[in-house]
């Protein structure tokens, strides 16, 4: 009995000393920050029009508020450099979306897994689909992520035979590797988690007892589905809820986008195009980085242009417009219409940095970065690791820009049309009959 008294008097020092169980908690609760390492993925963190995003993001962000801290995320270049950060002491957690295998033993502590991936071989469509991996030549299949060359843009070229990726991670590459399809599932998923300091046993029951409470509620379900959200929409073709909507919605509101072009000079035809891109034009739209109402507003957007009531659309509507024209005054004045619009509403989508990355990777590839054309055909890179490592603000949904930028022409155009013909049925291929067709030229800002 004397030697079990000793033993937990002995456990509740330890814990309680320097170099105890609660020491990494307190030291962090003592520099008031939470610092998390990653990787610059669209699984896990970059920065998006709308701030920073990804699933791990958003976890450590709200995980940080939990223990009433200030979070300090930043991405390294791969698994070495997290693994690096952690026994460096330069981070208290990894949050990458990684699988806790045997290496990460000497670096940190496993948290609880709070995702289970499923593992696909993908196959270039076209091309012989295997059924095993017994279908598989040794010397044509490749693990996506471990070569530190793009295994995926090497199968879509005939370089490798299959490539094994996590179902998530191949669901963001499918936009950009439309010529790639999912061969069969492997047998074993793989369980995602956190890696906490090794001195950090407190810090990881902290993160347990988070995710935990996240997968009850639900919440970590809705948030993988959220990030999800974006190449699904690029995935499905919406026309005809567009047409069911312009009957339905546009009337309302076509009165404020009249009036934010009378106060812009932008083309109201074009503002509702891109209304509709951004919300469908219903005013009650939230998204998870805060952006609301018809022209999705951002908070900094509503601060700026001193936005009183951001769901009243003809508030919104009219700051979206003048959000949409400073962004186009701030272009390089070589830049002519009606590329000029184009380029607007790519840095109104992704951000006006994310923009000059596309355009300084169309340099490095020897095209023009002033021409829209040639940018537009560049913009998928940002989500290529070859590329975006190469400009300074990372990963982007670039193939989702691309898409934005090509919806919202489209978009234009039918509205165009139905406007010089409201009584004409409408079809895809109306607004080729129609010389009141919103053209890139009378898309452009009418000053």
């Amino acid at each position: 009995m004397a030697l079990i008294v000793a033993l937990v008097a002995a456990m509740a020092m330890t814990a309680c000393a320097p170099g105890g169980q609660h020491a990494a908690l307190t030291e962090i609760r003592d520099r008031g920050s939470l610092r998390v390492v990653t990787l610059n993925r669209p699984t896990s963190y970059y920065l998006g029009a709308r701030g920073h995003e990804g699933l791990d993001f958003e976890l450590a962000q709200d995980f940080a508020t939990s223990l009433g801290l200030r979070l300090e995320m930043r991405a390294v270049a791969n698994r070495e450099g997290l693994q690096a950060a952690l026994r460096a002491g330069e981070a208290d957690i990894v949050a990458a979306h990684v699988a806790a295998g045997p290496d990460w033993s000497d670096a940190g502590l496993a948290a609880r897994p709070h995702q289970r991936v499923r593992q696909v071989w993908v196959y270039r469509r076209g091309g012989t689909r295997p059924r095993s991996e017994a279908d598989i030549p040794v010397q044509g299949r490749a693990v996506f992520g471990e070569s530190g060359n793009d295994e995926l843009d090497q199968l879509s070229h005939g370089g490798l035979g299959a490539v094994l990726i996590g179902d998530y991670e191949f669901a963001f590459a499918r936009p950009v590797h439309p010529d790639l399809a999912i061969a069969f599932t492997a047998p074993v998923p793989l369980d995602v988690a956190w890696i906490v300091r090794r001195d950090g046993k407190a810090l990881r029951d902290r993160v347990d007892a988070f995710m935990a409470e996240q997968q009850r509620s639900g919440a970590l379900e809705r948030r993988i589905a959220a990030s999800l959200e974006a190449p699904k929409r690029v995935a499905a073709s919406s026309m005809r809820e567009f047409r069911e909507h312009l009957s339905e919605r546009l009337p309302a509101l076509q009165g404020h986008f009249e009036h934010a072009s009378v106060r812009t000079g932008l083309d109201w035809r074009l503002l509702a195009a891109l209304g509709y891109q951004e919300s469908q034009w219903r005013s009650d739209t939230v998204s998870s980085q805060g952006a609301r109402g018809i022209m999705m507003l951002m908070p900094e957007v509503v601060t700026a242009e001193r936005v009183r009531a951001v769901d009243d659309p003809r508030q919104n509507i009219l700051a979206g417009a003048r959000h949409l024209l400073r962004l186009r005054d701030r272009l390089p004045a070589r830049i002519q219409e009606p590329d000029r619009t184009w380029f607007a509403i790519a840095a109104y989508n992704a951000g006006p940095g994310t923009l000059e990355d596309a355009r300084i990777v169309t340099q490095i590839r020897g095209g023009n970065p002033d021409s829209w054309a040639d940018v537009h055909d560049n913009l998928p890179l940002l989500a290529e690791e070859e590329w975006y490592t190469r400009v300074r603000n990372g990963y982007a949904r670039g193939w989702e820009t691309q898409y934005t930028v090509d919806r919202v022409r489209q978009y234009a155009d039918l509205i165009a049309w139905r406007a010089a013909n409201p009584e004409a049925p409408l079809s895809p291929e109306s607004p080729g009959s129609s010389p009141e067709t919103v053209t890139a030229d009378s898309a452009a800002p009418q000053r």
